[in-house]
């Protein structure tokens, strides 16, 4: 059977990668689920006041989005990083096996 190889510096990239990624998208998350619009800003018609409620829902249901976004990216990256600890870890055993032999 071939041996596995992988490239211990391009997971981590990836992990990392990931962190950034899932704190951009967390941000974006809460300044749009805390987004605020003053009632009478398009005017004082009800079809203004509708719209800017419109509006704020958008801004909630995307927020919402962003932060299940958020925790999907941080949970790829926690799995990665765990795949990449039971890598690491196998390999160290792999070695002492040798060496004990």
């Amino acid at each position: 059977m071939a041996a596995s190889t992988y490239r211990k510096e391009v997971i981590d990239s990836c992990t990392s990668d990931l962190d950034v990624s899932a704190g951009r998208t967390g941000a974006i998350g809460d300044q749009l689920g805390s987004l605020r619009i003053d009632d009478t800003a398009l005017g004082q018609l009800d079809a203004a006041s509708k719209l800017v409620g419109a509006v704020r829902e958008f801004g909630e249901c995307a927020g919402r989005e962003f932060d299940a976004a958020q925790r999907r990216l941080r949970g790829a990256a926690a799995e990665l990083d765990a795949a990449h600890n039971t890598m690491r870890e196998i390999d160290e055993a792999n070695a002492a096996d040798i060496q004990v032999r």
